[in-house]
């Protein structure tokens, strides 16, 4: 029987790792820890705000969870790093700045419904005020 490994010596060509980018778009320092091969210990790659780091792409799927159509982050060891040339989104459960938004909004609308019912109790008083000085008295 014929060695297969001699007639197809591509098993033995190294394979070419290639390398995503990421970006820390956050005022603080994002840190990433991945087990590489049978290490014990991670390998901590540290990302300062505004600074990228180029990261072995078979850790892509580690550090963003996706959704299933592949178009929103859900998770992942680093969530809020941006991977350039990705056209998904953060869900804003994990995004900081839209949840302070997210509560911003629902506060503004609060207190627009309190301001709402305190003009419609203004205008029942001025309307029953005015009831009352219609009124003229009895002889």
């Amino acid at each position: 029987m014929a060695n297969p490994h001699k007639s197809n010596p591509t098993h033995l060509q190294p394979v070419e790792e290639k390398f995503s980018v990421w970006h820390n778009p956050l005022d603080h320092d994002q840190y990433v820890d991945i087990l590489h091969g049978t290490e014990r210990i991670p390998r901590r790659y540290t990302i300062k705000p505004g600074e990228k780091a180029t990261i072995p792409s078979r850790f892509d799927n580690a550090i963003h969870t996706l959704s299933r159509d592949g178009s929103t982050i859900v998770g992942g060891l680093a969530p809020q790093l941006i991977k350039e040339g990705a056209k998904t989104k953060l869900d804003p459960v994990l995004d900081p700045r839209a949840a302070e938004k997210l509560e911003l909004e629902a506060a503004m609308a609060a207190e627009q419904l309190r301001i709402q019912a305190a003009e419609s109790a203004l205008l029942r008083a001025a309307a029953a005020a005015s009831k009352i000085t219609d009124k003229k008295p009895s002889k």
